[in-house]
């Protein structure tokens, strides 16, 4: 697929590197960029043209009276003269016109093999650079929706667990810290009290 490659290279430019380049089936960096459609097309008729005189038959057949045909109308003749010059010159070569409608056919299928080419090819650069990538980038964003879905529940929960702190009309921590507070100050209460009646007791059993 060099010529393929080469002739969809023209809709395409080197991608900057901050963005995402995408492989061409030649493995090459591209990104889409401006199309230049004369170019593309000029490129296209000088494939075909040369696919058509590789098929050339030997002898003077349709390609040469294609070639005749062509030569007249640059030369500024009308279509319709630029024809009959054309088969007037195969008929000197002793070539009659139903052999040349015959010849056609070759030529024909010719092309259409061609096209059948060109349009593989063009199918397989779609899918692997256009419509591959497109459902992963679909896919992509139908994740980050998930995910975005999922950041906004849990916000929302954790506003509801907040709230429900806040509804137990108490700051647990302070209150842990203060019980330990009164416990302790219990204990060394009791343990001034207890002292003082088991010395009174003792002073009690000596009298």
């Amino acid at each position: 697929m060099a010529f393929f490659d080469k002739v969809i290279g023209l809709f395409f430019e080197e991608v900057p590197e901050k963005t995402p380049p995408v492989k061409s089936s030649n493995n090459k960096a591209v990104g889409v960029g401006s199309s230049n459609d004369e170019a593309v097309y000029e490129k296209f008729c000088a494939s075909l043209q040369g696919a058509i005189e590789a098929a050339n038959l030997p002898g003077f057949d349709f390609f040469e009276f294609y070639q005749l045909y062509k030569k007249f109308l640059q030369e500024g003749r009308s279509e319709r003269q630029a024809v009959k010059e054309a088969l007037h010159s195969s008929q000197t070569m002793r070539i009659d016109k139903q052999t040349l409608l015959t010849n056609y056919k070759h030529y024909e299928k010719t092309l259409q093999a061609e096209k059948k080419i060109f349009d593989n090819d063009l199918d397989n650069f779609y899918q692997e650079n256009i419509k591959d990538p497109k459902g992963v980038s679909q896919q992509i964003d139908r994740d980050i929706q998930e995910k975005l879905l999922l950041i906004q529940q849990c916000q929302n929960d954790i506003q509801k667990l907040e709230q429900k702190k806040q509804n137990l009309g108490i700051d647990v921590n302070s209150a842990e810290s203060q019980l330990r507070n009164v416990r302790i100050a219990f204990a060394k209460a009791y343990g001034t009290i207890s002292n003082e009646l088991y010395d009174l007791y003792e002073k009690l059993k000596k009298i």
